[in-house]
């Protein structure tokens, strides 16, 4: 009988506890098409859309364009089908209120007391590990997580079925504002010292994270300022994430950053006013997923924000496929060009889409079509390979035209220096990601 080395390798992993493999991630739908959509997959050859759950997410933009919003928009959706799914809050900010959670989730007072924690006193950094610990310890023992666990409909290897967790969501807002317990308690620390302390300690914090996310079933959905980052160098430091512009900063630390599955930044766009347009206080908002684990990262989209109800995903669509060259005509004229016989404002839209069936069919159809492109189809082998060649020629090319040459020393151990393209190398060339340990003040 031949020997199979990887199976009996995997018993002897786990019989040892020196690590286990995932079996299964579960994926939920944020409430909000262009999200899930942008963030679909193949899995098995069939489309996924929704983010995975047990992962880290942040939301970043500028101050006022709707981060706690979509934040807890999301948060809900993830939960909604859960007896047990629940949402944790931590408002380091304190800008939230149960007026503004019952606004945005459309709860009544029963259900926010039944599934909303909302914590915004005595907060420090470390209140964030502990509730993870205490949780995961709650979810995970056994008696309870007998009366939780959730057949998944998957099998291991064995053909035992495979259990997941009911979803909690934590929700922090904002990264920018969690401060060490002995920073809040030390009046004297300011400035630069006080920024790189902060940081330290929010990454040992973060970098703790993944394995009790995973464990547990905890989604972590964190908020961060986009910040303009001073640079005096001659040469322009590279952005610390692919799509943030060079002097464009995220304060906190990094490891939020670098650990997050996906990263959406809100950029927002023109104003929307109660008089005309879609008749909503509110502004337009240019979504873009700057790093994303399961789909292509880079990729903008349009969005419809109202003050008064947060992201509406019916306008939201509308945008995409009016953009998209679906919706003809003007004014009172306006028709889908798959039905058009039916006639429709922008002011009707809405509630034409809400109580004619033909015609939500027909706006389903569209959007299903159009957002079906998104999800990226496995690409052939022989393209791949091609790419890194030519990635591999660029480089060889730079060097020999002397295009390329390093300057400052960033970390002498390591062998890291800084390239006049405003990169990282080694010595001999060769391109890195590097985390620093120490920080500077955001």
């Amino acid at each position: 009988m031949a020997i199979d080395l990887l199976h009996d390798l995997k018993k002897i992993c786990k019989d040892q506890k020196i690590g286990q493999e995932n079996l299964y991630t579960p994926t939920y739908k944020t409430g909000l098409d262009i999200l899930d959509y942008r963030n679909g997959k193949m899995v098995d050859g069939k489309p996924v859309v929704g983010i995975d759950g047990g992962k880290m997410f942040a939301i970043v933009g500028n101050s006022g364009v709707g981060k706690s919003s979509i934040a807890l928009q999301m948060a809900v959706n993830i939960i909604k089908e859960y007896e047990n799914g629940s949402i944790i809050y931590f408002d380091f900010e304190r800008s939230m209120n149960l007026g503004r959670i019952q606004a945005l989730t459309k709860y009544t007072n029963e259900e926010i007391n039944k599934n909303v924690l909302l914590l915004n006193q005595g907060l420090s950094s470390e209140s964030l590990w502990k509730l993870l610990k205490a949780l995961e310890a709650q979810k995970l023992e056994k008696d309870n997580y007998k009366d939780i666990k959730i057949d998944s409909g998957k099998f291991d290897d064995e053909g035992n079925t495979i259990w997941e967790l009911p979803p909690t969501v934590i929700i922090v807002d904002s990264i920018a504002t969690m401060i060490p317990k002995t920073q809040l308690d030390d009046e004297e620390v300011t400035g630069s010292m006080g920024a790189a302390s902060v940081a330290k300690i929010n990454n040992q914090i973060f970098k703790k994270c993944p394995g009790i996310l995973e464990s547990a079933n905890i989604t972590l959905i964190s908020i961060n300022h986009i910040t303009q980052a001073i640079d005096i160098g001659v040469i322009k430091k590279q952005a610390k994430v692919n799509y943030l512009k060079q002097d464009e900063s995220l304060p906190g630390g990094r490891s939020g950053t670098y650990l997050a599955s996906y990263i959406l930044r809100l950029t927002a766009s023109s104003k929307l006013e109660d008089d005309k347009e879609f008749f909503i206080k509110g502004f337009r908002v240019i979504g873009e997923f700057i790093k994303n684990r399961s789909n292509e990262a880079g990729r903008k989209f349009d969005m419809v924000f109202s003050q008064a109800t947060g992201y509406d995903n019916i306008l939201t669509n509308y945008s995409n496929i009016k953009k998209a060259g679906f919706i003809k005509g003007a004014g009172r004229g306006m028709y889908l060009e798959s039905l058009p016989t039916k006639k429709f404002t922008q002011k009707k839209y809405r509630e034409m889409y809400l109580t004619d069936k033909e015609f939500r069919e027909a706006v389903d159809k569209i959007t299903l079509d159009l957002y079906s492109t998104y999800i990226p189809k496995t690409l052939d082998n022989s393209i791949k390979e091609e790419s890194t060649n030519l990635e591999e020629v660029t480089l060889e090319t730079k060097k020999e035209e002397n295009k390329l040459t390093l300057g400052k020393c960033i970390d002498e151990e390591q062998d890291i220096w800084e390239g006049s393209d405003g990169l990282l190398y080694t010595s001999d060339f060769t391109l890195v990601e590097y985390e620093e340990e120490e920080y500077e003040e955001e």
